[in-house]
């Protein structure tokens, strides 16, 4: 999926990259929503490693601030350990954090 009809924005290879590799099944999209309204998302990668295929990342884990102190990041990583265990069959999570 290619964004048409409108110059591509600063994150548009990013998105893209996302979504190529939620095609190829090596990566899953979670979201949060509160009535209706998205608050939150979490990207959940596998390795593409043979030798590391059986780790997962947490990437570009976000909450709209205006949800802040409601759990939502809490309720993304949990359902991110879930799928990756259960869904995935991934042994191990990486997750990288950056200061603010």
């Amino acid at each position: 999926m290619r964004r048409v009809g409108r110059r591509p924005s600063a994150a548009a290879p990013s998105v893209d990259l996302i979504v190529d590799q939620l095609a190829a099944g090596t990566s899953r999209l979670l979201t949060a929503h509160v009535d209706g309204r998205l608050v939150g998302w979490l990207h959940l990668r596998r390795e593409p490693s043979a030798l590391t295929g059986h780790w997962g990342s947490v990437h570009h884990v976000q909450s709209d601030t205006g949800f802040s102190r409601r759990g939502i990041g809490a309720a993304l990583m949990n359902e991110a350990q879930r799928i990756a265990r259960e869904e995935m069959g991934l042994r191990q999570l990486h997750l990288a954090a950056r200061g603010s």
